[in-house]
């Protein structure tokens, strides 16, 4: 399945990859496509620290020759998570427990590139180059398990040649519940498209394109 390439794109002043961004290195054929709130600070951490995929490569000009890792999410839960970030890290005064508010940002939808649609970081690529793993309950198994037998790199959760050798790398994943105010917002949110389903729908038409292939494709490890 060919995905749609967009032809011009908003430069998020905070994100620092372009669209067509991946992660490699000089010895695989191989890359990561990191997706903002699907795991990526969790990810990135794992292929840049344990892997030494820290070359950031273009797949318009450079396409790898292996697969491409890509991990999706539920649209609307992804984009509860982006949202709840957006206000902690931009607008941590705000509080968005306010009905104009919220429908001001049910509005909008996408503020940053934390609600972006996922679609738009896979712009222009055929779903038959990427291995999809899907973020819930089983994605750790699934990513350890792709890294062991894709990859062939057995040794990956060492960080060899650092301040000190066979030092275990750091797995602690990034999420909304580690903080409070993170925690409350995704609440917030919830229950706000909960009891509005005609809200929630219309953020589900939005991203419309991601649920097709977020519903469509097959996933590692499944």
């Amino acid at each position: 399945m060919l995905i749609p390439k967009i032809e011009s794109y908003y430069k998020y002043p905070l994100f620092t990859y372009d669209f067509g961004s991946y992660f490699s290195s000089e010895s695989s054929i191989h890359g990561y496509i990191h997706i903002p709130k699907n795991a990526s600070t969790y990810t990135k951490n794992i292929f840049r620290s344990g892997l030494n995929f820290k070359t950031v490569k273009n797949y318009y000009v450079s396409p790898a020759e292996g697969t491409l890792l890509v991990i999706v999410r539920d649209p609307v839960e992804r984009w509860v998570s982006g949202i709840s970030e957006y206000f902690w890290s931009q607008h941590l005064s705000i509080d968005i427990d306010n009905k104009t508010l919220l429908k001001f940002i049910t509005e909008r939808i996408v503020f940053d590139e934390h609600t972006e649609p996922q679609v738009n970081f896979l712009s222009g690529l055929d779903t038959d180059q990427l291995t999809f793993i899907r973020l819930d309950n089983k994605f750790k198994s699934n990513l350890e398990h792709f890294i062991s037998e894709i990859l062939k790199m057995k040794n990956w959760r060492w960080k060899l040649g650092q301040n000190e050798p066979n030092t275990i790398l750091d797995l602690s994943p990034n999420i909304s519940s580690a903080h409070d105010i993170k925690s409350r917002n995704v609440d917030i949110l919830k229950n706000y498209l909960e009891t509005n389903i005609s809200i929630k729908e219309h953020i589900k038409n939005y991203y419309s394109k991601d649920y097709e292939l977020f519903e469509n494709i097959n996933y590692y490890g499944k």
